[in-house]
């Protein structure tokens, strides 16, 4: 998605477990985040990371990893789409470094 107008990626960083960590801050009411890919990545501890329609909201994506496993999921046929004026936040399961990296747009 870089380089493609209207799209932005943001990445969060974890040090431990993240419980609700907020990936990408809630938009101006009316605009909704689509998410057209993600890319996770983790430590020295196996575990799963979730992304979620808020804080604590329900989970538009989970993957399990091994240890220091990565992944990337592109999901431009098929993007998540949260809720108007929500965040992306992320909750894992584990303790160990872990990267979320997602490709978005903001919608109306």
């Amino acid at each position: 998605m870089a380089g493609v107008a209207g799209t932005f990626t943001a990445c969060l960083v974890n040090a431990g477990t993240p419980t609700n960590a907020v990936v990408v801050a809630a938009p101006a009411a009316g605009t909704y985040i689509v998410v057209q890919w993600v890319h996770v990545s983790n430590g020295a501890v196996a575990g799963e990371i979730k992304l979620l329609d808020g804080s604590g909201g329900t989970t538009m994506f989970s993957t399990y990893l091994a240890i220091n496993s990565p992944t990337f999921v592109d999901m431009r046929r098929a993007p998540i789409v949260l809720t108007a004026a929500t965040g992306l936040y992320c909750t894992g399961t584990t303790s160990t470094t872990s990267r979320v990296t997602v490709g978005y747009s903001l919608e109306r």
